[in-house]
């Protein structure tokens, strides 16, 4: 699972009610998986299933979806950059500026 959405998320981005969201779960129709958080179990959903689950979300809410999973890969190959960078040279400070 790449990118995990929390339920909130799910509801934020999709636009459909938490009803809507537990009702997909109940049908089996959107997938997730349950890890425990700070004591608490918490359901997490991948992009892919909540596009699958919902064919009817706009092609702006898919971009949307589509452009937080891109965002989260662009972060975890940065932060593997800078393990790699780190390696070669751990006295040298890497300071990266934004764009």
């Amino acid at each position: 699972m790449d990118h995990c959405l929390r339920i909130n998320d799910v509801i934020e981005l999709t636009g459909f009610s938490r009803r809507s969201i537990y009702n997909a779960i109940s049908a089996d129709k959107l997938q997730f998986k349950t890890k425990v958080i700070r004591g608490s179990a918490v359901k997490l959903f991948s992009i892919d299933s909540v596009i699958e689950a919902f064919p009817k979300l706009s092609q702006a809410h898919k971009t949307i979806l589509r452009q937080q999973q891109e965002i989260d890969r662009l972060k975890f190959a940065n932060l593997e950059l800078q393990k790699a960078i780190e390696a070669l040279d751990p006295e040298k400070q890497i300071i990266m500026d934004k764009p």
